[in-house]
């Protein structure tokens, strides 16, 4: 680690000057009109174990920083494992090719073991750094474009009324704050409900007249009726899923106009007691884009 360069750790909302370059790269620099603080009302929480980190210099010029969300992963054959999602990372322009981003990641490994954090997982398209930076590409989930679908009738769904139950168990353990997270693009969301059956419904954001789908919970009888109805509202819609989400299968059957593509987002870390997780157990853990940041 380099003599020259300080670490700074502290609350989410207590880090001012950071989240600020986080906001201008991530959201209102790309014509966004959220912020972080209102996207992630739990990540910000002052109750919370959250933390974002800094680097910087001997003149104390803020050079690089990330955010941590701290929380669970419940997985079928490791138990439940100590998280956290990594999201916000930036380097200044001015410095960025010199190294800062791989000295703020060997200071988020350490800052990780000292919480006893037994496994990270962050979502990015930079996977040649990520890889020399101790991170594993590992992901199953997939994107669908959906157009014109016609969905199938109930009677056609109900053999999968019992795949709900076999997947649902493991993943991101979310808190209450989380079902209020508006993911990045979209500037609102919510759920769209079943006429017939109030406790089915699809976690979905928009963004003008683009619609994202994220996350079935229910009876998958009414999954692909319901994204049907909502790609009317829409001029595209987009499926974010995961091909170990009980969900998939049935769109996928049953709605035939959708043009699927793998998303090849998700790096994972694993703290030293945990190297012998395979990558593939990793990539079928089904992390909702609602939970992402």
């Amino acid at each position: 680690m380099r003599r020259d360069l300080s670490v700074r750790v502290g609350a989410p909302y207590e880090l001012t000057e950071l989240l600020e370059r986080q906001n201008q790269e991530f959201i209102f620099g790309r014509g966004r009109a959220v912020g972080f603080e209102s996207r992630f009302p739990d990540l910000f929480s002052r109750d919370r174990p959250h933390f974002a980190m800094e680097l910087r210099d001997s003149a104390d010029e803020l050079l690089a920083g990330l955010t941590v969300k701290r929380g669970l992963i419940r997985t079928q054959d490791y138990g439940t494992l100590s998280a956290a999602m990594i999201g916000g990372v930036w380097v200044t322009p001015a410095r960025r090719g010199m190294g800062l981003g791989s000295e703020l990641m060997g200071r988020l490994h350490s800052e990780l073991l000292h919480k006893q954090t037994s496994i990270a997982v962050l979502w990015s398209r930079k996977h040649e750094f990520y890889s020399r930076n101790g991170w594993t590409l590992a992901d199953e989930g997939v994107s669908g474009v959906l157009t014109n679908a016609t969905p199938g009738t109930a009677e056609e769904l109900d053999h999968a009324n019992s795949q709900n139950e076999r997947n649902e168990n493991c993943g991101w353990i979310r808190c209450p704050l989380d079902s209020t997270n508006i993911p990045i693009p979209a500037d609102t969301a919510g759920r769209m409900r079943s006429k017939r059956d109030s406790n089915s419904y699809w976690l979905v954001s928009t963004v003008a007249n683009q619609g994202f789908a994220h996350e079935f919970q229910g009876d998958l009888n009414h999954a692909a009726p319901l994204l049907s109805t909502f790609a009317e509202s829409c001029a595209r819609l987009t499926i974010n899923t995961h091909l170990n989400r009980p969900e998939f299968p049935v769109i996928r059957e049953h709605l035939r106009d959708v043009t699927w593509s793998r998303q090849d987002l998700t790096h994972w870390w694993r703290s030293p007691q945990l190297s012998h997780i395979p990558d593939r157990y990793l990539a079928l853990l089904p992390i909702s884009f609602l939970d992402r940041f």
